[in-house]
């Protein structure tokens, strides 16, 4: 109990001193604290609550949803902001959840990596050795990928590779001070962790920890945002030559959908600004309702049905708000795509028919068969909407597929007033919270006037 009880006051601190993210580095620490120092008190840092969650902030700025003016009206300030993409997103917010838990966790993570440093590993602590080192990786990762998303731009292999990225936190020292790195040095990081990662943790899959085909999922994921469609590829047949269970949608009901099958790897958002997504005034729009045909069983169990009969998104018994981790059936439709990238049209459509089977009424289901005139990349970017809804991917995938010339335009209107985010614009990368800015003096996104992240000639 002692043990527990020391473990639990290190945690209760580490937080305390991290309140503010970077902030956090010019806080002292005192002597007297108890710092985590076996193996047993690493494991229990790093199954944390804290470790499994991420913020809404990027479903927040999706085109998923809409809402009714009078309930905008009430939300919090940043969650106004950000529905409607202002350039001053905080408004009088000094400080952001989105920012600061992901760096929490980054700090956890070097906690535990420094800490290893000190233990050998012997024949007699090997595995749990690794298996630390490779989950504290596969979380400095994680953390830093979905930190990526939203306050640097997108991956893009043109550019100079000295654009403005994300604060590089690889170690636990809080008196060490860290610029912004460019956003190649960023995506270079993430991928050595999980690659180190991929060799270091165990085979088998458990979803409440990090594993190896959970860092094969998050590989591909990665490379398919840094369109590395060959590498994404790679990475999406390590994972399912691991572990590749789909969920039946017809063994399921919209009370008994559980997302536990076909998880690798179990994340949710657990400080949501939207009510967790589920509240009936959070409305799904009709051109993407209308998407799902009437045997698509996705119709009935993602969806619910408020009192004026508009369509909003349900949620997992599984997960108090939404899951946003990682799961078979988006590597299958990472694999479809890089395959028809690739121009290997017929192994898309064989993983694409293998997961709708799962998701339409059994025997109501006509397998696509291809012909040349047959749009593939069109059909796949279709169903990975309509399956990955509420997943915490599509500003991801927004971003991506504008630096293409998707000229994607989310827009909204309220009050007869207009507002759009054009493609590629400054306004796509988040502004980081004042309080990082002030305490240590880094670079801020710029988001004012018509400007945009790379001068791709299509805006």
């Amino acid at each position: 109990m002692k043990k527990r009880a020391n473990l639990t006051f290190i945690l209760l601190a580490i937080i305390i001193c991290s309140s503010c993210s970077q902030a956090f580095l010019d806080a002292k620490p005192r002597s007297s604290l108890i710092v985590p120092r076996t193996l047993s008190d690493f494991s229990q840092l790093l199954n944390n609550q804290l470790m499994f969650e991420t913020s809404d902030l990027a479903e927040i700025s999706s085109d998923d949803y809409y809402l009714d003016h009078a309930y905008w009206e009430g939300l919090p300030e940043v969650v106004r902001n950000a529905h409607v993409w202002a350039e001053d997103l905080y408004g009088s917010a000094q400080s952001e959840d989105a920012w600061n838990r992901p760096y929490h966790q980054v700090l956890y993570a070097n906690v535990v990596l420094d800490g290893l440093a000190k233990i050998a590993m012997v024949p007699s602590n090997e595995h749990e050795w690794n298996r630390l080192s490779g989950s504290a990786k596969f979380i400095r990762a994680y953390a830093f990928f979905n930190l990526a998303q939203l306050f640097a731009p997108p991956y893009f292999t043109g550019d100079s590779g000295d654009g403005l990225g994300i604060p590089l936190r690889l170690s636990s020292d809080i008196n060490e001070r860290t610029s912004r790195s460019s956003v190649h040095e960023t995506y270079a990081r993430i991928l050595e962790d999980l690659i180190e990662a991929s060799r270091l943790l165990p085979s088998e899959v458990s979803p409440g920890r990090p594993n190896r085909a959970a860092a094969h999922a998050m590989l591909a994921r990665t490379y398919l945002s840094m369109a590395d469609y060959a590498q994404a590829m790679l990475h999406a047949d390590s994972c399912l030559a691991l572990y590749s269970t789909l969920l039946d949608f017809n063994d399921v009901t919209a009370s008994s959908y559980d997302v536990k099958t076909g998880i690798v790897y179990g994340t949710g958002v657990s400080y949501p600004k939207l009510m967790g997504y589920a509240a009936p005034d959070v409305m799904t729009p009709p051109e993407l309702y209308n998407l799902y045909y009437p045997d698509d069983l996705r119709r009935e169990i993602y969806y619910r049905h408020n009192l004026m009969g508009y369509p909003y998104k349900g949620q997992s018994h599984s997960y108090y708000y939404h899951f946003t981790g990682l799961a078979t059936d988006e590597v299958y439709l990472t694999r479809a795509e890089c395959h028809a990238r690739l121009g290997h049209h017929r192994e898309a459509l064989g993983d694409l028919n293998h997961l709708l089977l799962h998701r339409y009424v059994e025997g109501e289901y006509e397998p696509i068969v291809f012909d040349d005139s047959m749009d593939v990349l069109s059909l796949v970017l279709r169903e990975r909407r309509k399956e990955l809804v509420f997943r915490n991917l599509r500003w991801m995938d927004l971003r991506r597929l504008n630096l293409e010339g998707a000229a994607i335009t989310p827009a909204r209107n309220f009050a007869g007033k207009h507002y759009e985010i054009r493609p590629n614009s400054l306004l796509w990368v988040l502004p980081i919270p004042r309080d990082e800015i002030v305490m240590n003096g880094i670079k801020q996104n710029i988001r004012s006037g018509d400007r945009f992240y790379y001068n791709l000639g299509t805006h």
